[in-house]
């Protein structure tokens, strides 16, 4: 099963623990008419495909996020300072925002 294979794959890559992984599935979708009116507020006639995109995650102590594939080479980072600054009720300046990054 993909699920199962996108969650080993990370817990392999990171080491995360098995029991905090999460698998988010996105369907792709085709629009017959070929617009994306939905953007828009418009109605929809997508319909969803058996294709789509799994995203596993798992908590961390860490403001950093990194993302990688499967399909493609190498990683990128992100990392969420606004969120941790909130979380932890701190205030970071400019300066040491480039300091992090």
């Amino acid at each position: 099963m993909q699920i199962d294979a996108v969650k080993s794959a990370l817990i392999e890559a990171y080491g995360a623990d098995a029991a905090g992984v999460q698998v988010a599935a996105a369907p792709y979708r085709a629009c017959p008419l070929g617009a994306h009116i939905d953007h828009q507020g418009g109605p929809v006639t997508a319909v969803a495909l058996q294709l789509g995109v799994l995203l596993a995650f798992a908590p961390q102590d860490s403001p950093q996020v990194v993302i990688t594939s499967r399909d493609f080479e190498g990683q990128v980072g992100v990392a969420f300072l606004l969120a941790f600054e909130k979380a932890n009720d701190l205030a970071i300046s400019a300066e040491e925002n480039i300091e992090l990054d």
